[in-house]
């Protein structure tokens, strides 16, 4: 056969004197090879370093087996065939490339990889609290306070920076990202008289992308 499809092979034996008998068998025909199709994990960059992933599988005839491997590594069994899930192992901190590919019953095997890039970080920003000079601005009773992170950070999330007194209120103004790394935030005190103790910031408000 030299087309795709579906064929019956029959056998036929006949005798001398002209009886015959006769055996069949079906046979699929089948080179095209099945297609794999990843749904790309969010979020992206990501905390979570063994990310479970999820797809689907087609072909024109039945498959036997869906694979994983990340970042060119040995290929895994996946969890199911036309949809198919996987977990992967503990992921670095980098950037990884999560391939899959099916093989069919006819022994197929997906060149044309289904792919996603993903990013794991795990590791936590650190922040630099500065005040801004003077420290306290006697004309408006202001406190200016920056807040530096070592890494780019999600505009979405603003962090909560909150000054401690023995004495009195400091009011919080609104404050914003001066850069991806850098917040400000103006504060205003009730009189003359507070005392400042301490800045403290609340990094759970800040998410780094």
């Amino acid at each position: 056969a030299d087309t795709d499809g579906n064929y019956v092979i029959r056998l036929t034996v006949t005798d001398n004197v002209g009886n015959s008998a006769f055996d069949e068998m079906g046979l699929l025909w089948d080179t095209v090879a099945p297609d794999t199709t990843l749904t790309a994990f969010t979020p992206d960059p990501t905390n979570d370093n063994t990310p479970t992933y999820s797809g689907t599988a087609s072909d024109t005839n039945i498959i036997t087996l869906v694979e994983y491997r990340i970042d060119s590594g040995s290929w895994i069994a996946a969890t199911g065939t036309t949809a198919f899930n996987f977990t992967t192992a503990t992921l670095s901190d980098a950037t990884h490339t999560i391939e899959t590919r099916a093989t069919d019953q006819a022994g197929n095997v997906e060149t044309s990889y289904s792919s996603d890039t993903l990013t794991v970080d795990t590791t936590a920003p650190t922040a630099v609290v500065t005040l801004g000079t003077p420290l306290i601005k006697d004309a408006d009773l202001t406190q200016e306070v920056t807040v530096t992170y070592n890494e780019a950070m999600d505009p979405g999330f603003n962090p909560t920076i909150g000054i401690s007194t023995t004495t009195g209120t400091w009011t919080p103004g609104a404050g914003s990202w001066t850069s991806s790394t850098v917040w400000d935030q103006t504060f205003t005190l009730t009189d003359a008289n507070e005392t400042r103790t301490g800045v403290t910031v609340d990094a759970s408000g800040a998410k780094d992308i």
